[in-house]
């Protein structure tokens, strides 16, 4: 306000068209600052476009909370996120630790069923992530052909975990032209 009152001050032998101007300066500026973000959106997202929420595509339900560092695939595998990716990125990784396991068993589709199994809790994943928008991405977990089909790939490790998924080893794990989109 001090600017204003100064500014106007020292303009009014220049008549009300200086005047005029300041408060329109000070209107514009006011209304440009008030679209910047802050980065206290909910959820602890910085902007906008965020990993974090809830994504939903025609086999389920994902709730990422960045704030938490967790991931829990609805009804199925929860785990902590343990590597420090940018949420915001375009495209990126997620290494999980899982603290829940469920195996799915299709071999008699359309009857699936699901069991725990306690064996691969502790054990590291990823999920891997691209096109990251407001609204939509594409995400799928680490997986590769086995014997019995495809098989979830799981280290032991962290270390190992960091050193396997990694962003171009994507194309290892991901056939990205077969997955459908998921959206908030």
């Amino acid at each position: 306000m001090f600017f204003v009152k100064s500014f106007t001050q020292r303009n009014r032998a220049k008549g009300s068209k200086s005047v005029k101007s300041a408060v329109f300066l000070l209107i514009a500026l006011t209304l440009l600052f008030m679209g910047c973000s802050d980065g206290n959106s909910p959820n602890g997202a910085s902007d906008s476009v965020s990993l974090n929420g809830t994504w939903n595509d025609d086999w389920g339900t994902m709730k990422i909370n960045t704030s938490a560092n967790t991931i829990e695939y609805v009804g199925n595998n929860e785990g902590k996120i343990v590597n420090s990716p940018n949420y915001s990125a375009v495209n990126g990784v997620l290494i999980i630790e899982f603290t829940k396991y469920i195996e799915m068993d299709y071999s008699n589709w359309p009857e699936v069923t699901s069991a725990e199994n306690p064996d691969n809790i502790g054990k590291f994943g990823a999920l891997y992530w691209r096109d990251l928008k407001s609204d939509s991405v594409y995400m799928a977990e680490a997986w590769t052909m086995g014997s019995g089909g495809y098989e979830h790939v799981m280290y032991e490790t962290i270390e190992e975990a960091r050193a396997a998924f990694t962003m171009d080893k994507a194309g290892e794990y991901v056939d990205w032209s077969i997955l459908g989109i998921y959206t908030k």
